[in-house]
């Protein structure tokens, strides 16, 4: 486990093509070996030991539900990494919520953290709605990051409307395996915002 959300599962023998990975039952787990080069996803039909292929290009890698996590496309050196833009992967847990935290400075300064030049932020998404809160911000290079867009995995409702910030947005894509893609956003790091997923009512 890379934290508490990443489960990074590598081929360790000669010549193998797959390999055996446990998943805890207690969680939901999504596999995203595919998801940065076609945005392929599915997510494990139950927990224990599973048997995952696993070619030579393929690097097997787990997302636990409820562990969101943000990304960002790399760049060559950390000044080209601020121009690309942010997202935040939402993988739900068996309640339909995530939650993860951000940190970020300017990858170059010693002791960014003790002296403040940071920025920490908190977000979740409970009942449908997406919140992102600043929890400490000092540093002068966060109005530079934007998140553009934030994926939602395992979300089995179907899909009204979405509001950003209480504007109304057709920018969302819901495809028939739980997956929601909120795309063309312009969120700025350093503000909070929110985002509500309103769904159809069931009779």
């Amino acid at each position: 486990m890379w934290g508490k959300a990443l489960m990074i599962s590598p081929v360790l023998e000669k010549d193998a093509t797959n390999r055996s990975i446990y998943l805890s039952p207690e969680s939901r787990w999504y596999s995203v070996s595919e998801f940065f080069t076609i945005e392929n996803f599915y997510e494990e039909p139950s927990g224990g030991w599973i048997t995952y292929e696993a070619p030579m290009e393929v690097l097997p890698l787990h997302l636990r539900g409820g562990a969101a996590v943000p990304f960002q496309q790399p760049g060559l050196n950390t000044v080209e990494s601020r121009k690309g833009g942010m997202g935040i992967m939402l993988p739900l847990d068996g309640n339909n919520e995530s939650e993860g935290d951000l940190y970020y400075d300017d990858g170059e300064s010693i002791g960014s953290q003790e002296n403040g030049d940071c920025l920490i932020s908190h977000f979740q998404m409970i009942q449908g709605e997406i919140s992102y809160n600043v929890m400490f911000n000092h540093w002068e290079g966060s109005d530079e990051l934007m998140f553009t867009v934030i994926t939602v995995l395992g979300f089995r409702d179907e899909i009204e409307s979405i509001t950003v910030n209480g504007v109304g947005s057709r920018n969302f894509y819901q495809d028939d395996k739980g997956m929601v893609t909120i795309y063309m956003l312009q969120l700025p790091a350093s503000e909070n915002w929110t985002i509500k997923l309103n769904t159809i009512q069931k009779p």
